[in-house]
């Protein structure tokens, strides 16, 4: 019997050299102290981001639930990958995939410091956009129109491209 996925998946990639992902999922068993959390991955890899055999070419090292168990709450799974190809295979199979129609979410994950200086640049990028610019955030760097925005000007530099 095929797993129904609903609710919501996140997935983070860490930066190299250590690669994690953290994945939450609603349609998570509600076993508390053991289930295949690598299987779930294959599982959403297969049937929702449509890779052939996930299990050939994404290599998993070790995944697990993170938090304390709860009947009515769902706890992220925490995956590390044995190597960056497992990483960008992922990446580019979401490029295929429309996760907005779906209770899946894929994202980046980072450390503390850079996700604070990105969510003080996420709003300054909508409001590029809205202006109609070209607008990318790259880790920890906006770029406007292929210029670097520098938050101690206060204003978005004009594209010299």
């Amino acid at each position: 019997m095929q797993p129904t996925f609903s609710g919501k998946l996140f997935y983070y990639f860490r930066s190299l050299p250590s690669i994690h992902g953290i994945w939450r999922s609603a349609y998570q068993h509600r076993m508390k102290y053991h289930e295949d959390c690598t299987e779930k991955i294959f599982d959403f890899c297969s049937n929702v981001l449509k890779i052939d055999n996930p299990k050939a070419v994404i290599n998993i090292d070790r995944s697990h639930r993170i938090g304390e168990y709860k009947h009515d709450a769902i706890r992220p799974i925490v995956a590390k990958f044995k190597d960056s190809d497992s990483k960008y295979k992922i990446k580019t199979s979401l490029k295929s995939v429309n996760l907005k129609d779906t209770d899946f979410n894929v994202s980046e994950q980072y450390p503390q410091e850079v996700k604070e200086r990105r969510k003080t640049l996420i709003p300054i990028m909508l409001q590029a956009r809205r202006e109609g610019k070209k607008a990318v955030l790259v880790r920890d760097k906006l770029y406007i129109n292929h210029v670097q925005y520098t938050p101690a000007n206060g204003s978005p530099p004009n594209s010299t491209a």
